[in-house]
């Protein structure tokens, strides 16, 4: 078990490096100034420009910005947004709750529609119920969230066009209102995916071969 365990972690320390290494290189790669992008397009001096370059390491070597960069988020400091001027975990740490309750939301309705739909798939299989529901979970599969946000907000401002669900909020009746959307549309995947996950596992539990026997010693369904 522990070495299981270790590999398993060698495995993530890998793919956390490897992936680390791919962003830092895409964010290089892009040809813009950052400095350009942190004055906003004003007239500077070349003086302030170095100061610029100095404070966001960009004066070192590419090898040495990544070992800052890196060596920084082990001690929890994720460096300065050029466009904001302020620490990216400020800027984390602001839009954490929100992000959050939507993901925990999203995935309470997955939930709670995905496993009694996956059951009665399973149970109703190859007939006009199981072929209609699939159809639904392919077009939601198939449908990217942001696509379906915009739907359902059209949908919503016909219908209901009092109802708020953007803007800022007080209470928590006002938060699940402002996250309810982009919840239902981001879980709409969710749903096809843990539907179809747990129609096969209901599938070969009602072929597997204790049930066979169960069904010939005259128990029921």
């Amino acid at each position: 078990m522990a070495k299981f365990i270790g590999k398993k972690l060698l495995q993530y320390v890998i793919v956390l490096f490897c992936a680390s290494l791919i962003i830092f290189g895409m964010v290089r790669l892009n040809k813009t100034d950052p400095v350009s992008v942190i004055v906003g397009g004003k007239q500077t001096t070349e003086e302030t420009v170095a100061n610029i370059r100095r404070d966001f390491n960009l004066d070192k070597s590419l090898p040495e910005q990544y070992r800052i960069w890196i060596s920084g988020i082990f001690r929890g400091d994720f460096g300065t947004s050029f466009q904001y001027r302020q620490p990216v975990s400020e800027l984390i740490a602001r839009r954490l709750p929100v992000t959050a309750g939507i993901v925990i939301l999203a995935t309470l309705i997955a939930v709670a529609i995905a496993i009694p739909t996956g059951i009665l798939t399973a149970v109703k299989q190859n007939t006009p119920l199981d072929t209609a529901i699939s159809v639904i979970q392919l077009v939601l599969v198939a449908s990217p969230p942001f696509l379906t946000s915009i739907l359902m907000i059209v949908c919503v401002s016909i219908v209901a066009p009092g109802y708020a669900f953007t803007g800022s909020f007080s209470n928590f009746g006002e938060f699940l209102s402002r996250i309810s959307l982009p919840a239902v549309a981001l879980a709409f995947s969710m749903i096809a995916l843990t539907s179809r996950v747990m129609k096969t596992s209901m599938v070969e539990q009602l072929q597997a071969n204790y049930r066979m026997v169960a069904t010939a010693k005259g128990i029921g369904n």
